[in-house]
């Protein structure tokens, strides 16, 4: 189950990344990844609030997204990687460096970015606690 749809992302994430086509299938990842981290508690927190797991799946898929983009420059097709900054008046696009996902600081990147993602919209909801109490 995807905690968010395509309409959530544009009217109320407002997310523009991700193209129409996409949002399903890496939503339903997104979704997954974030099941894994929460060691599958997101859902009942979802039916109660929805808006933080939503927000998060959107975040996650996004990432997704952008590694997608790397694999695909890596393989030929595409510009070159992900847009990091662009300017309208100038026509100028500067893209990331590839990351190779196949390499073992390429999947640590990955996850630290799903993390990450986690982390800015579920950090206060409790669906991060491993059970563990740091002193």
């Amino acid at each position: 189950m995807a905690y968010a749809d395509r309409v959530y992302y544009t009217e109320t994430y407002l997310g523009n990344v991700i193209p129409e086509e996409d949002f399903g299938r890496l939503a339903l990842r997104a979704s997954e990844a974030i099941d894994d981290l929460t060691k599958n508690r997101a859902e009942g927190y979802h039916r109660g609030n929805p808006a933080p797991v939503a927000n998060a799946t959107c975040a996650v898929a996004e990432v997704i997204f952008q590694f997608e983009g790397f694999r695909r420059t890596l393989h030929g097709a595409g510009s070159g990687g992900v847009v990091t900054a662009e300017s309208n008046d100038g026509a100028s696009w500067t893209y990331a460096a590839p990351i190779d996902p196949n390499t073992e600081q390429g999947q640590k990147a990955y996850r630290q970015q799903i993390l990450e993602a986690c982390i800015k919209y579920l950090r206060w909801t409790g669906l991060l606690y491993a059970g563990v109490a740091a002193r």
